[in-house]
């Protein structure tokens, strides 16, 4: 029985959730998920730097930089960054 329950409460939350999302701009809803972008990409830059994983936090932060659709790398030139890092790291370089 509380499986039901628990399957009930999960699908009226999950209702309210997408009936509001469908009710928002599409302005608004790029702009959020942006800045949500943002603020994961550099806590996780962040917590890795704290943790000594430098070069697994540049890519992150590089990553929230493009977010902010500033001039610099995009996305696909981070990934290519971030796989660099990886072949030197596994090299022992």
């Amino acid at each position: 029985m509380n499986i039901v329950v628990a399957g009930i409460i999960i699908f009226c939350i999950t209702f309210l959730i997408l009936s509001w999302f469908a009710r928002q701009k599409t302005q608004k809803i790029a702009k959020g998920v942006r800045n949500l972008l943002i603020v994961a990409s550099l806590l996780i830059a962040i917590v890795l730097a704290i943790g000594g994983r430098i070069l697994f936090s540049l890519p992150l932060f590089f990553l929230a930089l493009s977010a902010l659709k500033i001039k610099g790398l995009t996305a696909f030139q981070i990934w290519q960054i971030w796989r660099l890092l990886n072949y030197l790291r596994t090299t022992g370089r």
